[in-house]
């Protein structure tokens, strides 16, 4: 990157500052991830500097995403598309699509099936799916049906290791430091060591006249 104009951005030199990126990034520090950003700016150049705040903000617009990422590395290291719904079930555990890719490209099709749930990696949650009529849901769920009313929330996945606790919403973005009132009652409620929860976040207001009475 950048060969032959001044000050030389490597990709290792990338990869590196947007790794510290993410670990400020989790710990909430505003000043400090202006600083790092800053740093790599500096040192690119006008058409590096684009790319990397497209691939910060998760907006490469190349015209593929993950899904394309997982049918290449279908072919690319395990020889065909036969693996591909096991790579996709691979990556529902492990969502890290670089770890992922590392995986196959060193063992290829024996790292399917291998991955575990890591606290302090999120994985994919299962998510409801719309149906347009009540015929579209008969043909899906046939049968009595029983429906309740639901609050509407933000869907959160906890993950608690040790003292650490972290908060990823359904998009697998950590939002640990957006609720800091809701990670300060797990750490007092929940007497586990090791878990992953899910759950959803419901805001309300307190009836302070209803509290007096």
């Amino acid at each position: 990157m950048n060969k032959g104009e001044g000050v030389s951005l490597t990709i290792e030199d990338v990869l590196i500052r947007l790794r510290e990126l993410k670990r400020v990034s989790e710990k909430g520090s505003q000043e400090e991830k202006i600083r790092i950003l800053s740093e790599i700016l500096q040192r690119a150049n006008p058409k590096e500097g684009k790319y990397i705040l497209r691939i910060i903000i998760g907006k490469l617009r190349l015209g593929f995403g993950n899904q394309f990422l997982l049918e290449t590395f279908s072919i690319a290291f395990v020889g065909d598309k036969k693996y591909l719904n096991k790579i996709k079930e691979s990556y529902s555990v492990c969502t890290d699509i670089g770890e992922l890719a590392e995986a196959f490209a060193e063992y290829g099709s024996k790292t399917l099936g291998h991955f575990s749930i890591k606290l302090g990696r999120p994985v994919k949650l299962m998510l409801a799916q719309r149906v347009e009529n009540f015929e579209e849901l008969e043909e899906r769920v046939p049968g009595k049906k029983v429906a309740e009313e639901k609050y509407d929330g933000e869907r959160v996945q906890i993950h608690i290791n040790g003292n650490e606790i972290q908060a990823f919403s359904r998009r697998l973005e950590n939002i640990t430091f957006q609720y800091p009132d809701i990670i300060e009652a797990i750490r007092k409620s929940v007497l586990v060591n090791k878990i992953m929860l899910d759950g959803e976040i419901v805001a309300y207001i307190e009836d302070k006249k209803e509290m007096k009475e």
